[in-house]
């Protein structure tokens, strides 16, 4: 599965496993992004995410994240 962060005009594509849980795309943005988790507001076709979230994608699928700080 690949995960596209967008943040502004910037974009990163990370390949991940099939079932990551949310915390784990929160330290990925942080990451990539270098801010802390708590100001990373996470969008995913349309709905804010939080940690205590968790989702199901199939094989292949593209998650695109978009970020605001």
């Amino acid at each position: 599965m690949e995960i596209i962060f967008k943040f502004g005009n910037e974009q990163i594509r990370e390949q991940v496993d099939v079932d990551i849980p949310i915390i784990k795309v929160y330290e990925l943005a942080s990451y990539h992004f270098d801010m802390p988790i708590a100001n990373v507001g996470l969008y995913l076709n349309g709905n804010f995410l939080n940690s205590n979230l968790s989702y199901d994608i199939k094989d292949g699928s593209v998650i695109e994240v978009q970020m605001d700080r």
